[in-house]
């Protein structure tokens, strides 16, 4: 099986590099999905947006 190499980009992976499968276009963590690019780069995408802050009246 072919590997290469990724670099995790935003959210709680940020930083980290991983070998992955040649055929990997996406992996779940928790809070959101990493989806792999053709430039060694998984791009974070979260499951849902921040709530926007409350303000006290």
């Amino acid at each position: 099986m072919s590997m290469r190499r990724i670099t995790c980009k935003g959210g709680p992976l940020n930083g980290k590099r991983y070998d992955v499968p040649v055929g990997l276009a996406e992996f779940a963590t928790r809070g959101g999905t990493y989806k792999v690019t053709d430039k060694q780069q998984a791009a974070w995408h979260a499951d849902r947006a921040k709530a926007p802050a409350r303000t006290k009246a």
